[in-house]
């Protein structure tokens, strides 16, 4: 979680819009100055970051708790590659040996959010996460403007090298 957010601060993300899920990047977040704005549903956020980017001219980032409620970010996702918006949405996802095990709220997140972002990966290797934020800035940014997504296993976001 750590990592995660001191590759967000070195990409210059001054705010994140989320809930409370994934909880440890959150509160790493705000321990080095980056701020949550909260919503109330993921396609609000969706579209708070969209907005946001579209005024300030910066990548955004949302944060979404995985299942049901990542799916609320294909809609924004979707307008904003339409409009080459650049958003990075990291979606919680289920523990890496609980997939295809229909775990609780478990989805195919890489599958659903191709069609409606540049790029979407999941991290697999906890010590490789600031090379797959990277990654997520580059491709939003690169070429035409647009969304991407990262899926952090939930088993992995407190095991990242601090």
């Amino acid at each position: 979680a750590h990592a995660v957010a001191r590759s967000l601060q070195r990409h210059g993300v001054r705010c994140v819009f989320g809930q409370s899920l994934p909880t440890m990047v959150l509160l790493a977040c705000e321990e080095l100055g980056i701020h949550q704005i909260a919503y109330r549903a993921e396609n609000a956020g969706g579209y708070m970051a969209d907005a946001y980017s579209r005024i300030s001219h910066e990548t955004a980032v949302v944060t979404a708790q995985n299942g049901p409620a990542a799916t609320l970010l294909v809609a924004p996702l979707a307008e904003a590659i339409k409009a080459s918006v650049p958003i990075v949405a990291i979606v919680q996802d289920v523990n890496r040996d609980q997939t295809d095990r229909n775990a609780f709220q478990e989805f195919d997140h890489v599958a659903m959010f191709a069609s409606c972002t540049k790029w979407a990966r999941r991290v697999i290797d906890a010590s490789r996460v600031e090379d797959y934020i990277d990654q997520a800035f580059m491709a939003a940014n690169s070429g035409r403007p647009g969304p991407v997504a990262l899926m952090l296993p939930a088993d992995q976001i407190g095991r990242a090298h601090v």
